[in-house]
């Protein structure tokens, strides 16, 4: 009765499901729509200069690509989440850029846990409508 209670709960947390397919379930459930692309420049040292946009624009860019990254380490097992979270970009100071190097991190430390089994982890977390996959 004991190893029956034990597995029920460990089914509850960490239901048996493989954990690329939880995170894709999550992150296709509600995708970021025309605002992913300015997700993406946030967190990616290319495709846009972060730096000229308007604050209020690079602070929408910031709030939408940390949860989405939040939505990511939630969906990660709990043995492959990293370590560090930063808070969330309203509670960090500093200027925009250091706000925007906070999330970055995290971004690499998720993404690089992920390297090989979701090569298209991107696409999946900030939409890039328009995007055309490289071949």
């Amino acid at each position: 009765m004991l190893a029956d209670a034990a597995q029920a709960r460990a089914i509850e947390v960490e239901p048996d499901v493989d954990w690329t397919v939880r995170i894709v379930t999550e992150l296709v459930a509600d995708q970021p729509g025309a605002g992913g692309w300015d997700a993406y420049t946030a967190v990616n040292p290319f495709g846009g200069d972060f730096r000229r946009w308007a604050p209020a624009r690079q602070m929408g860019a910031l709030r939408l690509a940390y949860g989405r990254l939040l939505i990511l380490r939630d969906a990660l097992p709990s043995a492959r989440r990293p370590g560090e979270q930063p808070p969330p970009v309203d509670d960090l100071s500093g200027t925009p850029e250091q706000r925007r190097e906070a999330v970055r991190s995290w971004y690499r430390d998720l993404t690089r846990i992920c390297v090989g089994e979701l090569p298209d982890l991107d696409l999946l977390l900030f939409g890039l409508p328009g995007g055309v996959k490289p071949r």
